[in-house]
């Protein structure tokens, strides 16, 4: 059961089915993660009053969602209402997405932080890859080769980094 689901029970015609699915995730144990959604959910089925209600929990929750909530195309439908406006000034935004970015994924612990990142290999070696596998006329071949490449030396680079540090 899916937020997505009462969307498109709703698109259907099947409102009933919209409501009930709607219910259903107010009511479970997953409501605490999908906050935002539901809010997206009642933007889009232009219900505004339950959309807002769940858009200031959003906010008192510190929802991750709250980072894409000014350029969340699923919120158009009630974007220029002035209370949708008031809720985002509350956020500080355009400021509080980076902040709160921050915030969810500690940033603080991850300023300090020496590690040396291999993910830049697998990228390098995969557009190199892909490169040369057009070149031969097989680029499923030259992305495996590039990948396989890029996964070593990713993996490499993390056990240089875990001996380095002990």
């Amino acid at each position: 059961m899916t937020v997505t689901q009462a969307i498109i029970e709703e698109r259907l015609g099947d409102r009933a089915r919209s409501d009930r699915l709607l219910r259903e995730i107010l009511n479970s144990d997953m409501l605490g993660a999908a906050h935002y959604q539901v809010t997206e959910a009642y933007a889009q089925l232009n219900q505004s009053a339950e959309a807002f209600s769940g858009a200031r929990q959003v906010v008192r929750g510190s929802c991750p969602g709250l980072a894409q909530m000014q350029t969340d195309f699923m919120l158009d439908p009630i974007r220029n209402d002035p209370r949708f406006l008031a809720i985002v000034k509350r956020t500080n935004s355009p400021a509080q997405p980076l902040a709160l970015t921050r915030r969810l994924c500690h940033w603080a612990a991850m300023q300090g932080s020496r590690t040396r990142a291999g993910g830049c290999f697998l990228t390098l070696f995969l557009l190199l890859g892909f490169l040369y596998g057009l070149s031969i006329r097989n680029p499923l071949k030259g992305v495996l080769i590039g990948l396989g490449i890029g996964i070593v030396l990713a993996i490499v680079t993390w056990l240089i980094d875990k001996y380095r540090r002990r």
